[in-house]
């Protein structure tokens, strides 16, 4: 896992000449599943 990370910068192609700023966030979570019978199990047939 990793903490939010938010990055703002006025360097991105004419950002800075239009008095503007580009904001990025981004933050990796984990999504966990406590019901067994939320997996379903068997052969894998394709077609």
């Amino acid at each position: 896992r990793m903490e939010i990370e938010v990055l703002i910068s006025t360097e991105n192609d004419k950002d800075f000449e239009n008095n503007m700023a580009t904001i990025r966030a981004e933050e990796r979570l984990a999504f966990a599943i406590y019901r067994d019978e939320a997996f379903v199990t068997g052969p894998l047939v394709t077609p």
